[in-house]
């Protein structure tokens, strides 16, 4: 169009088209004028041609006004209904994961002398780990003493105390 002003007298549809024809996207020219993508369209038709016309490019006329549209067949949240492809059943529940043993697992510390006196200890395998070097809290470990009592038990047995 010339400078004359005459672009100023152009219309909503002239611009339309001449968008169209400049190769702009339909959804940018629609979104520009306030129209949707099918008015563009219409418009566009009947600039170039009447109400029927049709080109490369162009879709079919849209139908106006549209067609109802059917209420769903089925509640959407009731579950489908078994057929061939049933659906899966529940999942199972996931493992139950235990923690993670530490690398060194240290037993509990032994119980000190329970002060009964008529603890029963085997004095002769005490004072024989005690005489092959035996850790004395590991004796004590072992047979469920006091390290104590595994010195009174090594004192007694060998005639020192």
């Amino acid at each position: 169009m010339a400078a004359n002003g005459d672009e100023a007298q152009q219309s909503v549809s002239d611009r339309v088209v001449a968008d169209f024809g400049d190769g702009y996207e339909v959804e940018a020219i629609a979104a520009r004028y306030g129209l949707t993508v099918d008015e563009v369209f219409a418009v566009v038709r009947l600039e170039l041609g009447g109400a029927q016309a049709s080109g490369p490019g162009l879709p079919a006329a849209p139908v106006w006004p549209p067609p109802a549209y059917a209420p769903p067949a089925a509640d959407p949240y009731s579950p489908p209904a078994a057929g061939p492809y049933a659906p899966p059943g529940p999942y199972p529940a996931p493992p139950a994961y235990a923690p993670a043993a530490p690398e060194y697992y240290a037993p509990p510390p032994a119980y000190g002398a329970s002060g009964w006196e008529d603890e029963v200890t085997d004095d002769d395998v005490i004072v024989a780990e005690y005489g092959e070097g035996y850790d004395v809290e590991a004796i004590a470990r072992k047979h469920g003493i006091g390290v104590e009592r595994v010195y009174e038990v090594v004192r007694r047995v060998l005639g020192e105390g």
